[in-house]
């Protein structure tokens, strides 16, 4: 969540030193700040609405049409918005001399304005197109996880009740051959069981534990072998 804050904190700052930047060089400085966020709130409008109400509900990649036609109808009512605000300001501050060439009709602004809404809307797809797989990224990797996790639980309930049977039987053994490491025996199978029951459910075990574990199942079985 942070990270996507961030991302759009950096766009919203770089496009808006872009707009100021570009203002600058027909209006005064005073009104190139207000000319920016003016810009950068009806940009935000149409950026926002599309990915949080157009693009969840209507986004559909083999039936494009409906969030096609919405995002025109989106785009066309919030440029009619801002080409009215943005001719109130200019009559609010008819004392700046702005140069001629500004001047321009109303169908121009209208334009202009809207080639930057439908660079917003593509944007904003373009991001939650972006989102959307690496959500559906994220939760087939889960899944995978699981999946795996729970192969591998099924193969440790199939491992240890054959590893039991042998080492009970290794354990008889040496009891039935009177052994003196028959005790000694118990207590390495004791903790391997340990081992394999209880450290294994974790995701991640020490190399010490995994060490410790080789060398009791191999003085286990060599404890059968010498005495057979």
């Amino acid at each position: 969540m942070r990270r996507k804050l961030r991302i759009q904190l950096f766009f919203w700052v770089i496009l808006g030193v872009l707009i100021f930047g570009i203002s600058t060089n027909f209006y005064p400085y005073h009104y190139a700040i207000l000319v920016s966020i003016d810009n950068l709130i009806f940009f935000a409008f149409v950026f926002y609405l599309n990915a949080l109400f157009i693009f969840p509900k209507f986004y559909n990649s083999e039936k494009p049409g409906k969030f096609i036609l919405l995002n025109i109808l989106n785009m066309f009512a919030l440029n009619t918005l801002f080409v009215i605000t943005e001719r109130y300001m200019f009559v609010n501050y008819a004392e700046v001399e702005l140069p001629s060439h500004i001047e321009h009709p109303v169908a121009f602004r209208f334009l202009r304005s809207m080639f930057w809404m439908i660079l917003i809307v593509t944007i904003s797809t373009v991001y939650m197109i972006q989102d959307k797989l690496r959500k559906h990224q994220e939760i087939s990797k889960k899944a995978s996880e699981e999946k795996l996790n729970t192969e591998l639980q099924l193969l440790k309930a199939q491992i240890n009740p054959h590893f039991l049977f042998n080492a009970l039987n290794n354990i008889y053994s040496l009891s039935y051959l009177k052994s003196e490491k028959a005790p000694e025996g118990i207590l390495k199978l004791s903790a391997m069981l340990r081992y394999v029951i209880e450290d294994c459910r974790d995701e991640t075990v020490t190399l010490k534990s995994e060490i410790q574990y080789i060398e009791n199942y191999i003085a286990f079985q060599k404890m059968k072998a010498q005495d057979d």
